[in-house]
C-alpha cells in the first residue's frame, strides 16, 4: 500500500535521514484502533494484528510533538515508514529490493524476510522465561525488525563494511569493494546526528548516529558502529571497527530481557579495544 499522506511540524517535513537516524518525531510504536502495546491480543505475538494499511493510515493522521530533527527517540514504527518509503522510491516491493541492494550483492543467502522450509529446519527456536515461544508475525513491520538471518551472514555483512567484499560486490581487480559499492557503504557509516548538538539526546546521550547504525567512540576518537535488537525470545548484536579491524556478532534464542548477546558482545568489544574505558557502547 502506498505512502499516504506524511505529517510535517510547522512545514517542516521528515526526511529520510530523520528516519534513518531515529529523530523523525515518530514513536516507537504506532497506536491503531487493532493494535495497542498496552492492550495485546497476544503478547507472545504482539504484531500480528497490526496491517500494513493501517500503518499508512495512523501515519496519515499522527501529528508530530516536535520538529524533525530535534530529539532522539528509537523508533520502530520510523524504520517500518523507511521501508515503505525506499519501496516506492523504488518502485519494487520491500523485499526485492532488499534482494537486489543487500542479500544478493553480498552473498547473504540466509537473510530474508520469509525462510525456506529448509531454512526453517535449521533455524532455532526462540526461548523466553524458559518456555519455547513464536516467531513474531509482523507484516506492517518488516523494514524494522522482520529479518531472519544467521551469524555466518552477519559476518559477511560486517567484512563488507570493513572494505572486503565478496565476488558480487568486489572491485575490478577482485579485491576490496567496487567503488559505487564503498560509497554506499561510506555514507552509511557516515555520522549524520551527534547526540551532543541534539536539543534532545534522549537514550543517545554523547553517541551518534550514522544511517541505522549507532556510533559510540573508542578511546582514540574512532567509530564503533553498532546495532542490537531482539523480538519474542531472540536477541541479537553486531559491532565493529573499522579503524581497528574488528567485528562482532551474537545471537542468542533466549529471553531477550536477559540481553545476553549484547553482554556478550560489548566484554568482546573491550577485550579488543584492551581498554576498560570502551564502556560508551550502551
Amino acid at each position: 500500500m502506498p505512502l499516504a499522506h506524511v505529517p510535517d511540524f510547522d512545514g517542516r517535513p521528515i526526511l529520510l535521514r530523520d528516519l534513518a537516524t531515529h529523530t523523525a518525531g515518530l514513536p516507537n510504536v504506532p497506536e491503531t484502533p487493532r493494535f495497542s502495546w498496552n492492550r495485546l491480543e497476544d503478547p507472545r505475538n504482539p504484531y500480528k494484528p497490526l496491517s500494513r494499511r493501517e500503518l499508512v493510515l495512523w501515519l496519515s493522521g499522527y501529528q508530530l510533538p516536535v520538529p524533525p530533527g530535534m530529539r532522539f527517540s528509537y523508533s520502530n514504527a520510523g524504520m517500518a515508514v523507511l521501508g515503505e518509503a525506499l519501496s516506492a522510491a523504488a518502485g519494487q516491493p520491500y523485499e526485492t529490493l532488499l534482494k537486489r541492494v543487500v542479500t544478493d550483492r553480498f552473498g547473504m543467502r540466509d537473510t530474508t524476510l520469509h525462510p525456506t522450509a529448509e531454512q526453517r529446519m535449521r533455524k532455532a527456536a526462540g526461548h523466553a522465561h524458559g518456555r519455547t515461544v513464536p516467531d513474531w508475525e509482523a507484516p506492517a513491520m518488516l523494514p524494522a525488525f522482520g529479518l531472519y538471518s544467521s551469524a555466518d551472514d552477519l559476518l559477511r555483512w560486517l567484512s563488507a563494511n570493513l572494505g572486503d567484499c565478496p565476488s558480487g560486490a568486489a572491485g575490478p581487480d577482485g579485491h576490496g569493494c567496487a567503488p559505487s559499492v564503498a560509497a554506499a557503504l561510506a555514507l552509511a557509516q557516515s555520522v549524520q546526528v551527534d547526540g551532543r548538538l541534539l536539543a534532545d539526546p534522549g537514550s543517545l546521550g554523547n553517541g551518534a548516529m550514522a544511517l541505522g547504525w549507532f556510533v559510540a567512540w573508542a578511546t582514540d576518537g574512532t567509530p564503533i558502529h553498532w546495532h542490537s535488537g531482539s523480538t519474542g525470545g531472540f536477541n541479537a548484536y553486531i559491532a565493529f571497527s573499522k579503524a581497528h579491524r574488528w567485528g562482532v556478532v551474537a545471537l542468542t534464542n533466549s529471553d531477550p530481557d536477559q540481553v545476553t548477546a549484547d553482554q556478550v558482545v560489548i566484554d568482546i568489544v573491550r577485550r579488543l579495544e584492551a581498554r576498560p574505558e570502551v564502556a560508551s557502547l550502551p
